[in-house]
């Protein structure tokens, strides 16, 4: 019996109003627990293909697929029953800067009407997994960037989703952190998760040998098993 892909792009393109190509005819295909780096430079199309795995964005032409749900024909009401199985992890790390820590990851789980007497238990080991469970009274401001990238990704992972899509989650971070997030979300993968990141991020790209798509043009001009960030010509 063949395995469901996680997600799967067939012959895929996102044509802008202004006419513009994001994406040309995208094939590929990412299977339960893998892990998967997308690469390119600035403008490539890598935030359009996290966009419409999310749902945010919808393909012009072809079919995209993710947790069994057709991206193109899911109603928009759907949407956030759709978004329950995915963790979502950003650059600018989007916390609420009004509420503690644990009041960012609750919220989350308050969302999807999580019964109460969870939700103390949920958030604190999602904080103790990430290595925060000692701040959680503290607010976002009080925190270092590095800090609050974990707790972003402690947000990602309260529901423990299937899927985690990282955007850039070390752009803004120095190396030493940003190594610590990537090991964060290895672990997050080795205990089943499937993770596709977005990434700038050479040296861990080459560091960790895993899959990569590198997109170039909106055109994906490799897919790689033990891949590095850019073959050298």
């Amino acid at each position: 019996m063949q395995v469901t892909a996680i997600i799967q792009f067939e012959n895929a393109f996102k044509i802008y109003p202004n006419g513009a190509e994001a994406l040309k005819n995208i094939n590929f295909r990412i299977e339960k627990g893998e892990f998967v780096f997308l690469v390119g430079s600035s403008g490539a199309g890598k935030t359009t293909i996290i966009k419409i795995i999310s749902r945010e964005l919808v393909p012009s032409k072809g079919k995209v697929k993710v947790l069994g749900k057709d991206i193109a024909s899911m109603k928009r009401r759907d949407v956030p029953h759709f978004r329950r199985n995915m963790g979502l992890v950003f650059q600018d790390y989007r916390l609420l800067n009004d509420r503690s820590i644990y009041e960012n990851i609750a919220f989350a789980l308050r969302v999807i009407e999580t019964p109460e007497r969870e939700i103390k238990r949920k958030v604190m080991e999602a904080l103790d997994l990430v290595g925060l469970k000692n701040k959680a009274k503290v607010k976002p401001v009080e925190l270092s960037g590095g800090e609050q990238q974990r707790v972003s990704l402690a947000r990602a992972i309260v529901n423990k989703p299937s899927l985690i899509i990282a955007d850039e989650p070390t752009g803004n971070l120095d190396p030493d952190t940003s190594t610590d997030i990537v090991n964060l979300l290895r672990v997050i993968n080795l205990r089943g998760a499937t993770v596709i990141m977005a990434t700038h991020d050479k040296e861990i790209v080459d560091r960790l040998r895993k899959r990569v798509i590198e997109i170039e043009g909106g055109i994906m001009t490799r897919d790689e098993l033990k891949g590095v960030y850019r073959h050298e010509t």
